[in-house]
């Protein structure tokens, strides 16, 4: 590893070790690769010199094009457990109450689980994700969510085979199992988010994108053919994933440069899975393009905003906060109030603006009453957004009193139950 002054940090280099706050927040981890926006950050957070790998002091610029959260997706590496080690700790405060220590032996960040159980203090109400499990809506949800997938899995297998034809119709159909008319928008995320222990990286996500994708057309009130165009959208925008190699694309450590490049091209694997079907345009240009951003430094194709459909700019925003949020085999799911923070902090310049802030705007809203876990292991429930920080809302604590995490900047949410 080689130490690098902050002055001469370039696109590409890959860091050789945790960069941690004063605090000890952990702000990128190992094998996070550099980008203008994770510098950026890093010089907002005062880091004067860091440890970058020596092998990506030279290394190939074109890493970059993929942004910090989308990148360590596809190349964070889990720490090794030693024997018995556990993910969730707990620890005894001085009222003799059990809370929950929330890092691992290695100092990484960790995420509780919808179905880890928790010990509160006496005589508080069940978490609000617990109570929506408990309905007889969301065991419903369930069963239908079981059933689109497997409609997914045969839709793909059929569209990959290429023997028969295949038709809008039959994609708008698996999606209409689950979107209804007459479930709010609330209910249809509060059912979502308990789905998300789902560790699939293709059908459960491509599933996901549909519905956000579809609930973002509604907020932006967009026309119902429109909102319907988008789910389907949503649904097909990662079908080229099929044709990367399971190898590659299941692979739980780190990817190397050809195989990283081969993931990079699934897009354009995609539009040619769709390119000769009879459906609306907008859905091939949406899987050629859900990876391009404003700022030019997306890929395949390396487009800028006014090159980038509108669909592919929705499409694109739920496809990340979708994948950060979702666990997978090699790591556990990112807090849904960190990905928040990421799009506040870094998402003007990548995403469209209108896009973007709709649906920081809604999908804060959809936490309203949440249980959550602060970084110091107390409990709590969301009371109130704030509007000019929404990663930051005020919360409340069970003996009645409140907290502004915006005014708190050594608090901050660290899970949500």
């Amino acid at each position: 590893m080689v130490n690098v002054d902050i002055t001469n940090l370039k696109n590409g280099m890959i860091l050789a070790d945790d960069v941690k706050s004063d605090r000890g927040q952990i702000l990128f981890e190992k094998g996070t690769v550099l980008d203008s926006n994770v510098i950026s950050r890093l010089r907002f957070y005062g880091i004067e010199s860091l440890y970058v790998e020596e092998d990506s002091v030279n290394n190939d610029p074109q890493m970059a094009s993929l942004s910090a959260k989308e990148i360590e997706d596809l190349l964070y590496t889990p720490p090794t457990k030693s024997s018995g080690s556990k993910d969730i700790e707990y620890e005894e405060n001085k009222n003799g109450l059990r809370t929950i220590k929330l890092s691992s032996p290695t100092g990484q960040k960790m995420h509780r689980s919808l179905g880890d159980s928790i010990e509160d203090a006496p005589a508080v109400q069940p978490a609000y994700q617990q109570s929506v499990r408990q309905t007889e809506q969301f065991r419903t949800f369930q069963m239908d969510y079981a059933f689109a997938l497997n409609e997914v899995q045969a839709l793909f297998k059929k569209i990959m085979d290429g023997k028969e034809p295949v038709f809008q119709d039959e994609m708008q159909a698996i999606l209409d199992r689950l979107y209804k008319e007459d479930t709010s928008t609330l209910q249809t995320f509060d059912m979502l988010h308990n789905m998300r222990s789902a560790d699939d990286p293709v059908y459960s996500h491509s599933l996901d994108v549909a519905l956000i994708s579809r609930f973002i057309g509604k907020w932006l009130k967009l026309s119902v053919s429109d909102q319907i165009c988008l789910g389907i959208c949503g649904l097909m925008h990662d079908i080229g994933k099929l044709d990367v190699p399971a190898n590659i694309l299941n692979k739980p450590g780190k990817l190397n440069e050809e195989e990283l490049a081969t993931v990079r091209r699934h897009p354009l694997f995609g539009f040619n899975r769709l390119k000769k079907l009879d459906i609306d345009p907008r859905i091939k240009k949406a899987a050629l393009q859900h990876h391009e951003r404003n700022d030019g430094n997306g890929y395949p194709l390396h487009r800028t905003s006014t090159e980038v459909h509108p669909f592919a700019q929705i499409v694109a925003i739920a496809d990340v906060y979708d994948a950060t949020t979702a666990k997978r085999s090699y790591r556990n799911a990112f807090c849904p109030f960190d990905v928040i923070d990421s799009f506040e902090r870094e998402g003007i310049s990548r995403y469209n603006t209108q896009i973007l802030l709709t649906f920081l705007e809604n999908i804060a809203q959809t936490y309203q009453n949440n249980r959550v876990i602060l970084n110091d292991g107390r409990s709590a429930d969301i009371a109130i957004l704030n509007k000019h920080r929404y990663s930051r809302p005020v919360i409340r604590f069970f003996d009645g009193s409140f907290l502004d995490l915006s005014q708190s900047t050594d608090i901050w949410i660290q899970s949500v139950l």
